[in-house]
């Protein structure tokens, strides 16, 4: 494996690409993937720390904004945005997505992506100041609209951290924090897709999901902060309950109507011994909404 840095770079193993066979393609990709989780291993200090400063912004009225260009990158933070709240009940104002060049006619992409004054411009569309968090994710660490959101960032005084897969990057100097997965030239030349795109997947999902868990939507490993406003979300609520309760389910369907579908205050309600609706919210805000005592 090579652990050159990725733009540019062409990766010797696939120089023969389009002349392999179907299960030499297949074992190729299945050894280049291979080495991302040690790539992310060594980021692992980096990836705590900006997950301490997010969290702390976000308990502290700031939002962390995940900016991303290109059919990757604007792909990821907005598939991960996208399943936070239907999954956890997880409040949209706090993580918001920032795509440029998702959609549209070619040269429109081009455009979007490669202008750093629309980096400023959507910054400004929601508002962004010195409490938040600006997380940029550029496999290249160079994306022109990912620059101008930091330079925004900068302005302004929220934090930025970077998120790419090159050593040295403009987007690594530029920031606060930088997590750097340096997975090294994909398959198929600068096609991020593959070795870079699961790289910043997984870093993401470990910084959302902590950030779910500590901000109190998890009970031991149980989503508590799901929506139950479909049959089939009511049902995984009621697992939930008598999961973590061990209460039958007839009894947490009906606790779960006195709480107006709120699985966490009704496991809350059941472990607590507690049967007043309100005194079992006011006391789940006492404890920062975590249903396990701290």
């Amino acid at each position: 494996m090579s652990l050159l840095n990725l733009a540019g770079a062409r990766n010797r193993y696939s120089t023969n690409l389009d002349i392999m066979e179907v299960d030499e393609i297949v074992q190729l990709i299945y050894e280049e993937e291979k080495i991302v989780p040690s790539r992310i291993e060594r980021e692992i200090p980096r990836i705590i720390k900006a997950t301490d400063v997010i969290l702390s912004a976000i308990k502290n009225g700031g939002r962390l904004v995940l900016c991303g260009a290109g059919s990757v990158s604007a792909r990821l933070v907005e598939s991960e945005v996208a399943q936070l709240e239907p999954s956890y009940g997880f409040d949209p104002t706090k993580i918001i997505a920032l795509s440029f060049g998702l959609s549209g006619p070619l040269d429109v992409i081009e455009e979007l992506e490669n202008k750093e004054e629309y980096g400023e411009e959507k910054l400004r569309g929601i508002n962004l100041n010195k409490k938040d968090v600006v997380l940029g994710v550029s496999a290249s660490g160079g994306t022109l609209s990912i620059v101008g959101c930091f330079k925004y960032a900068e302005k302004v005084g929220a934090l930025k951290i970077a998120l790419c897969c090159n050593n040295e990057s403009k987007l690594e100097k530029m920031s606060d924090i930088s997590i750097v997965t340096v997975v090294g030239p994909e398959i198929i030349v600068e096609s991020t897709r593959h070795k870079g795109g699961t790289a910043h997947k997984i870093v993401l999902d470990m910084i959302t999901t902590s950030i779910v868990v500590k901000l109190g939507y998890m009970y031991s490993n149980l989503k508590v902060g799901l929506p139950t406003n479909k049959p089939n979300l009511r049902e995984k609520g009621i697992k939930f309950i008598v999961e973590a309760t061990e209460c039958s389910k007839d009894a947490a369907n009906k606790i779960l109507d006195l709480c107006e579908g709120d699985v966490k205050i009704a496991i809350y309600m059941i472990l607590n011994n507690i049967n007043s609706l309100e005194l079992a919210k006011s006391k789940l805000n006492d404890n920062n909404g975590h249903v396990r005592l701290k």
